[in-house]
């Protein structure tokens, strides 16, 4: 089927028009994915908390030489042991829930489809992007093989050629190592652009795709290079006016805090770790500093996901572009039926 024309400007702005088109859907999504990630970093905090409370018993014991140090060594494998069957168990459910939240801005990008209710779901979707992933795990480690070898082989050539040769040939030695590294550069930079619209092509079609986002980029390699580019230096100066506000509210909350901890340090009481935790608990107890806290991560988590997103919307433009049945797809996005936000109109 024939692919649309690339458009350098569209691709750049993908984000952005999906946002126009339905605002209340990227809310929605974003708002479940705090809870989905918030839900994980406070149960991850629960099962932790025995351990942190642990290790602070054993800093204060210590500190007070109450224990040998074996005995603190003892101490701390007998906290941390337990708690690595729970660290194991975190590894698949973040990455599940990581495939859960690429599945539904995937989806939400390429076909405008917003699940009902909540976003999420553990389906063929989440399986097939599962498969993309790992496959870019196999991809890295291999050319990461084959990028340590090829340098290993180039510093050997080019020492042998430099001790055999002379002046000259170190000169021509190092230079056949700067380009091969550029090479090598230029060669990682080109794959990692045309294997890129994979997840999107397989939530778009609804089937494993991976190597057909080599096809899917032919011809527009550059402008993607270019859009990939242009997205990145957007995501940079988003972070860093995000990381500005987040700085300011956050020195605003922890200055009174350091300026307890100067005055209890030139008091010498530096020495009492159980005056510093009590110094802490006091801090985070306060339901001041808690809002003030949960604002600054509410800001800095927006920013992360509308960086996220932007990155992924430029994949999910080539994808719609490339798909000749997918026209409908650059139009307005449309909710389903059922959804809290309430079904789209239709026409006519």
């Amino acid at each position: 089927m024939q692919a649309k024309r690339f458009d350098i400007g569209s691709a750049i702005l993908f984000f952005f028009t999906r946002l126009g088109e339905n605002p209340g859907g990227v809310i929605w999504i974003a708002f479940c994915q705090l809870v989905l990630m918030g839900g994980l970093l406070v149960g991850t905090l629960f099962l932790l908390a025995p351990a942190w409370a642990s290790l602070f018993e054993l800093i204060i014991s210590d500190s007070q030489g109450q224990l040998s140090d074996q005995q603190a060594l003892e101490f701390l494998f007998n906290v941390v042991a337990p708690f690595l069957g729970y660290l194991a168990l975190l590894l698949p459910v973040g990455i599940l829930v990581s495939l859960m939240v690429q599945g539904a801005w995937l989806r939400f990008l390429t076909k405008g489809e917003i699940k009902p209710v909540i976003p999420f779901r553990i389906g063929g979707d989440e399986v097939r992007l599962f498969g993309v992933n790992l496959m870019y795990i196999v991809i890295f480690v291999a050319g990461y093989i084959g990028v340590m070898l090829a340098v290993v082989s180039m510093g050997v050539g080019g020492a042998f050629m430099a001790e055999s040769g002379g002046d000259r040939a170190a000169l021509g030695a190092g230079l056949l190592v700067a380009l091969g590294s550029v090479a090598i550069g230029v060669g990682l930079l080109m794959l990692a652009v045309k294997l890129a619209t994979a997840p999107a092509l397989t939530v778009l079609e609804g089937e494993f795709r991976f190597f057909e986002s080599w096809e899917a980029s032919k011809g527009v390699f550059w402008k993607l290079l270019v859009s990939y580019l242009a997205v990145y230096a957007m995501m940079m100066v988003l972070s860093s006016v995000v990381g500005v506000v987040v700085q300011m509210v956050l020195m605003g909350v922890f200055m009174p805090f350091i300026e307890q901890m100067v005055t209890l340090e030139e008091a010498g009481a530096n020495a009492d770790p159980q005056a510093v935790f009590d110094m802490f608990a006091t801090f985070f107890g306060s339901t001041s500093n808690q809002i003030f806290l949960g604002i600054a991560l509410l800001i800095g988590y927006a920013g992360q996901t509308v960086a996220e997103a932007m990155w992924h919307s430029v994949g999910a433009y080539n994808a719609v572009r490339n798909d000749g049945d997918a026209s409908a797809s650059l139009e307005a996005s449309k909710i389903e039926a059922g959804h809290p936000l309430g079904a789209s109109p239709s026409e006519g």
